[in-house]
């Protein structure tokens, strides 16, 4: 054995091991961390809004970081043993867990997934309970022993660099991996017996270490908050907290713009990094931190100190305030009403203050917002998030003064911006709000509306993504809700709201009851069975009862109960999986026609509404779908571009679609020449039915067209003007 060879060696860890002993750094650090670990390629993580008006869309589907948790959460635990433990080496010294972190491990656990701790017990922020536990044999791995001492840049690097090491720096410094645990091909896991000491107290010995920084953004992040104030980078922890907020990592984000105003040193550099302060609060929500915020130097740039203002203001209004600070929306408002066309950003911050004043100014409220109304329809070209919280502003307003009509009318013009865009976040929310504008509220009209709404609760996953507006319609906007419980809270709400809504209506107690998901195109349902009101899909199941929260239940049950008013045949199909179909973006099929419309488009053999069956073997569908009218897509507008292409916005939720040849001369047909069903449309193309309806079921797929019969087409709202 040679001198400088190691006598012994960090053997390779008996489970996973995700090192959060100087706390998280990276966006998705402990998922990163046990894919590396597991050989598994992950979704890219959403990135956060990059506007007002995008978190319109944002908001409206849910929250973003909950969804990308729980699909890697499934795709983590694939890879793992059934009933398999993940070693989490926690942090140090008060360091943070983070959100994502939490999230993910919240679903890691629902998923049989054991996470069994080596250090403190976690503080956890968003999940409000412990999901850990400890496990004999389960510790942290030992350093090797070595005859060579390190050099103190080789030793920095083993103490305060966070998370996995990467090959390329123990290359670089450089170290060998003696003592280290390799993770994958390209990552070391450094054994926390490195970690003695706390970061906020030796910064001295992180300043000589800024070198790594252009390597890693994550111990960029690390190294600018804990090294010694003189030598931290402004300028680079606002571009790092800019990058990261972006990323989704709003925690981390937050912590650098709080450390940048900490270095600031002249009022200019305070006043940028107030601004970055009051972009991530903004985000997270802390309105109360953004309006104690005292103002700004005299001596700070002018542009600053209206940027500042106008965050101010926003917080403001989010918070339900109606003083205009500063006298920033009173002149605005002078300037619409004089027919000024106003920048979309300024139009939503009326169309917030018009919402704000609706409780306590209904009048005064309802003028504002009809003149950011009559300044959007002036517009060829209007956003529709904008037209869509515009028309809720309305709906909120109408509300309050009583006028049920105008307000149903306005909650139209909302929902045309996402026909057949929808997700089952937005159906849930709409069929709320249709609902409660009823004027009976046990009339059949509410009663199939609060029966969607709990159909497209029950298949949205996982609850705790749900979007705002679900939660401000149930329990009211600012209400105190914790995100971890929100299957148990809202699950009881509809509950409730059901059980008034259809008097005598009782939920079966004991035995088994059906699962309720979300149909997927993979594994579509053997029939579609309903009545008017709603129809889902249902499909044969030999699974095991599935295991709910009581709340869940109780709601399974009285949605089962409703289904079964409304169609004789549906107690005995209770033993199977109720795969709820959202008529590809619109809502559950609530009349025969939309049913059919779906039980086509599936290709299904049977659908039954109500007492009656309808049998769609080959012969019998083909009568059907003769009298399809294939139409635009209602959200639809369509640019002509060169070289025989069309391209295809929504202008909500949805990319771009650029279609050419044949399929852009079915749209300008689409566009230009009255709708006609597929029987005489076969003779135009001069092809069969079968052919025709292939040929629109393509663009159907791209939500460029919708195939429906009867009074589905008429259900439709008209579509936008095109542009040619």
């Amino acid at each position: 054995m040679s001198d400088d060879e190691p006598r012994a060696t960090a053997g390779p860890a008996a489970y996973p091991a995700i090192d959060l002993t100087l706390g998280a750094w990276r966006p998705w650090e402990a998922a990163t961390q046990l894919a590396a670990a597991l050989g598994v390629a992950l979704p890219d993580a959403p990135m956060m809004p990059a506007s007002p008006l995008d978190e319109i869309d944002a908001g409206a589907v849910g929250e973003a970081t909950v969804f990308h948790a729980y699909a890697v959460a499934g795709l983590l635990s694939a890879a793992l043993p059934q009933n398999g433990i993940v070693a989490i080496l926690t942090p140090r010294f008060g360091l943070p867990l983070r959100r994502d972190n939490e999230w993910l491990f919240l679903f890691l656990k629902r998923r049989s997934i054991s996470l069994a701790i080596v250090g403190d017990e976690p503080v956890t922020t968003v999940i409000g309970r412990s999901l850990f536990e400890r496990r004999a044999g389960v510790v942290a791995p030992a350093p090797g022993e070595r005859l060579l001492p390190l050099t103190a840049e080789q030793e920095r690097l083993l103490r305060f660099f966070p998370g996995l090491l990467p090959r390329s720096l123990v290359g670089a410094i450089p170290i060998d991996d003696t003592g280290l645990v390799a993770v994958g091909a390209d990552r070391f896991l450094i054994p926390p017996a490195w970690r003695d000491d706390d970061p906020r107290a030796t910064a001295p010995e992180i300043d000589p270490m800024a070198p790594i920084e252009a390597a890693d953004e994550g111990f960029a992040a690390f190294a600018e908050c804990h090294c010694t104030a003189h030598f931290a980078d402004g300028a680079r922890l606002r571009d790092l907290s800019r990058r990261l907020e972006t990323a989704g990592a709003l925690d981390i984000a937050a912590d650098l713009a709080e450390r940048a105003r900490q270095v600031a040193r002249n009022p200019e550099e305070r006043a940028t990094a107030d601004i970055r302060r009051q972009e991530v609060r903004l985000r997270l929500g802390r309105f109360d931190d953004m309006l104690a915020m005292p103002p700004p130097s005299r001596r700070a740039p002018e542009p600053d100190r209206e940027c500042l203002a106008r965050l101010k203001l926003r917080a403001a209004l989010a918070a339900g305030g109606t003083a205009d600070l500063d006298g920033y929306l009173g002149p605005l408002a002078d300037r619409l009403a004089g027919g000024e066309p106003l920048a979309a950003d300024d139009l939503l911050l009326l169309d917030t203050h018009a919402a704000v004043l609706a409780t306590d100014a209904a009048g005064r409220a309802l003028t504002l917002a009809e003149t950011v109304r009559e300044a959007l329809d002036r517009l060829s070209d209007a956003d529709r998030r904008l037209v869509h919280r515009n028309a809720m502003t309305l709906a909120r307003i109408h509300e309050a003064q009583g006028d049920r009509d105008r307000r149903r009318a306005a909650l139209d013009r909302a929902f045309a911006t996402t026909h057949g865009l929808r997700s089952l976040g937005e159906i849930v929310e709409m069929n709320i709000l249709r609902a409660t504008a009823e004027a009976e509220s046990t009339a059949p009209a509410a009663q199939g509306a609060w029966l969607r709404a709990a159909l497209a609760w029950l298949a949205f996953v996982p609850p705790e993504a749900a979007p705002p507006g679900i939660v401000d319609l149930l329990f009211g906007a600012g209400a105190d809700t914790v995100r971890a419980r929100l299957d148990i809270d809202i699950s009881e709400a509809l509950a409730d709201r059901m059980t008034a809504a259809w008097p005598g209506l009782t939920a079966s107690v004991g035995g088994e009851y059906p699962a309720i998901r979300a149909a997927s195109a993979v594994a579509p349902p053997q029939r579609l069975v309903g009545g008017p009101g709603a129809v889902i899909g249902w499909s044969a199941s030999d699974d095991a009862t599935p295991v709910y929260v009581r709340p869940r239940v109780r709601l399974v049950r009285l949605v089962e109960a409703a289904l079964a008013t409304l169609c004789p045949a549906l107690p005995g199909l209770a033993r199977g999986v109720f795969l709820v179909e959202d008529n590809a973006g619109v809502d559950i099929p609530a009349t025969r026609d939309e049913a059919l419309s779906v039980a086509l488009r599936l290709r299904l053999p049977e659908l039954v509404f109500g007492t009656e069956t309808i049998s769609l073997d080959p012969e019998s569908r083909m009568k059907h779908v003769t009298g399809i009218v294939p139409r635009l897509a209602p959200t639809l507008s369509v640019v002509d571009g060169s070289d025989g292409k069309a391209v295809c916005r929504f202008g909500r939720h949805r990319p771009d679609v650029t279609v050419e040849g044949g399929r852009a001369e079915l749209v300008r047909r689409l566009r230009d020449e009255p709708a006609m069903s597929f029987g005489p449309l076969r003779v135009v193309h001069g092809k069969t039915v079968t052919e025709t309806e292939g040929l629109y079921r393509d663009l159907e797929l791209l939500g460029v067209v919708r195939l429906d019969v009867g009074t589905a087409v008429a259900a439709a709202p008209q579509a936008p003007t095109v542009s040619r």
